[in-house]
């Protein structure tokens, strides 16, 4: 994958930064109605699609959804409600993968990268990120997190594992 100057500097960048490759379909933020969204080049839309097509990037992406479906029901059967509504009112809406309720996969590249604690303004303030972490990973430096909504206020709230 190749990526532009601009691409490494984002909300969840820090010093150099690190580019992201996005894929799947998406709302908001300036588009009128659900669509895919474009790869910035066609090299990193067939990379893309050769991590999608991964059966072990499959696994690892689809791992936790057992866990999201046990700990937060409600949040995946919304996701996953919506996701299949989607694909079913408009069949050219490229999707993640079967198992997933998500619309879209964001793929931080290394060879440092971080997932602060945000509120994603794509999606509803109450809702979460999955994340794995591929690679090097040092848990005495830090700690894989994963995010639920707060049923008390409303906001997410930061688990760290």
């Amino acid at each position: 994958m190749t990526f532009h100057a601009g691409t490494y500097q984002h909300r969840c960048a820090s010093g150099e930064g690190f580019p992201t490759a996005v894929t799947g379909s998406a709302f908001g933020v300036g588009r009128q109605t659900v669509g895919n969204i474009k790869a910035t080049s066609a090299m990193n839309a067939a990379a893309m699609d050769e991590l999608m097509g991964d059966p072990s990037v499959g696994r690892m992406a689809t791992f936790p959804i057992s866990v999201m479906q046990a700990t937060c029901y409600p949040i995946f059967a919304e996701y996953h409600e919506t996701k299949q509504v989607l694909l079913k009112n408009h069949p050219h809406l490229h999707h993640t993968f079967d198992r997933s309720p998500f619309a879209a996969i964001t793929v931080n590249l290394g060879p440092v990268s971080v997932s602060p604690p945000h509120l994603d303004s794509n999606n509803k303030a109450d809702r979460m990120c999955l994340i794995g972490a591929l690679g090097t990973f040092n848990s005495d430096l830090s700690g894989s997190t994963s995010t639920c909504g707060d049923a008390q206020n409303g906001r997410p709230r930061l688990a760290a594992c």
